[in-house]
């Protein structure tokens, strides 16, 4: 279709990440959606978008093997935490490429749904997209517990991510992530306080 070369249009903003993000939804929403396009369609076009936005964010990644990554992973949770790698090789990205990609990302603005589309969505959507756009894979899916930061009571049961990067230094590190909200807390014995009220820990990640 004629509106495929629409890509060539936004394929200049390449690199300059939020800029073309916004250049791409307003012309998809412009120029595709009134189009009466077939499922089909759409879909190829979704995924055309998708290999452009790749070349928006600059990962660069350092690559960990499955050992070097589990001994992150134990660095920061301990032998309390369990861990499920599936990978044989960790992509780690840069911090300023994956906190400009984690600003870009529309997953907050999604719309909670009980049962259908909830915590475990999120964290599973947020997990699949970074690898789905970025080619990275270190990152985790985690499940545990929520409790009240001052009285420590058990407020319910939680998914959520386990984010690994590299910063400015060189120094590999990892944080946890909210992705209904775009927070990113230190992970301090094996737990991490949200907003000062919610500590998340835990009980195992999948790689």
């Amino acid at each position: 279709m004629s509106e495929v070369k629409l890509l060539s249009q936004v394929q200049v903003e390449k690199g300059k990440g939020s800029d073309f993000i916004r250049k791409l939804i307003r012309l998809i929403c412009e120029f595709i959606c009134p189009k009466g396009y077939t499922c089909q369609e759409l879909q190829k076009l979704i995924y055309t978008y998708i290999n452009a936005l790749r070349d928006c964010y600059k990962f660069e990644p350092k690559v960990l093997d499955w050992r070097q990554f589990m001994e992150l992973h134990r660095k920061y949770f301990g032998e309390n935490v369990y861990a499920i790698l599936y990978d044989g090789k960790y992509h780690v990205p840069r911090k300023d490429a994956l906190i400009q990609f984690i600003r870009d990302n529309w997953l907050d603005k999604r719309r909670w749904l009980e049962d259908v589309y909830d915590c475990d969505n999120f964290a599973l959507s947020f997990k699949a997209y970074l690898a789905e756009i970025g080619l990275i894979n270190a990152c985790g899916f985690a499940v545990g517990e929520v409790r009240d930061a001052k009285t420590n009571q058990l407020l319910g049961y939680h998914a959520f991510n386990v984010l690994s990067f590299y910063d400015e230094t060189g120094e590999i590190k990892m944080v946890m992530f909210e992705p209904q909200t775009d927070e990113i807390a230190e992970i301090k014995d094996g737990k991490a306080i949200f907003r000062d009220k919610y500590v998340y820990i835990p009980y195992w990640v999948e790689y």
